[in-house]
């Protein structure tokens, strides 16, 4: 996981995972932030398929302790 900048300068998190089991977990997150998008749930900004199978997740930065 980094901390990053969008385009528009706004702080972000994305998640990078390769080909794979890891990519298919990243794949199975972002339809479940898509399912229960809304009130209380993380914004996800872009999912990135990359051409070596792997998955970037980038998501709004949400920032505080640790839970």
């Amino acid at each position: 996981m980094a901390i990053a900048r969008d385009a528009a300068g706004r702080l972000v998190m994305v998640k990078t995972a390769p080909g794979g089991a890891g990519a298919d977990r990243l794949r199975h997150e972002a339809a479940a932030l898509r399912a229960a998008a809304g009130a209380g749930c993380v914004d996800l900004e872009e999912v990135v398929e990359e051409r070596d199978g792997g998955v970037r997740l980038v998501t709004a930065w949400v920032g505080g302790g640790s839970l």
